[in-house]
């Protein structure tokens, strides 16, 4: 998310530190990469950072991959993008933010999408 990503920045301008921009999927595919290179572009347009990274990981167990990924890499904070999802699907679908949250002991931002 865009705004989500321009908020990060504009938060995180103060300090030296590198933004990683991960899209988890769970097959690789080529829409994803796509929209993420898309994404790429404007923020370069709009922030000048040389200090983010644009990266699309592919797991079949989310949760697992992005443990790895944190710990792999270094990570101090974590930023989720949350979706929107209709009545029953909030019934059905637990919140990958919660889960997140249950499973690393970094800080975590959640953004909701617009």
């Amino acid at each position: 998310d865009e705004i989500a990503i321009a908020r990060i920045l504009n938060l995180l301008d103060a300090y030296k530190v590198t933004l990683h921009v991960t899209h988890f999927s769970e097959s690789r595919h080529d829409e994803d990469a796509f929209k993420l290179h898309q994404l790429e572009e404007k923020l370069r347009q709009d922030h000048k950072s040389e200090r983010i990274r644009y990266e699309v990981v592919d797991s079949r167990v989310l949760l697992s991959a992005m443990k790895e990924y944190i710990d792999s890499n270094d990570i101090d904070l974590l930023a989720l993008t949350t979706r929107k999802l209709s009545g029953l699907q909030r019934i059905f679908t637990r919140s990958t933010a919660i889960d997140v949250l249950y499973q690393t002991n970094k800080p975590l931002l959640v953004f909701h999408e617009k």
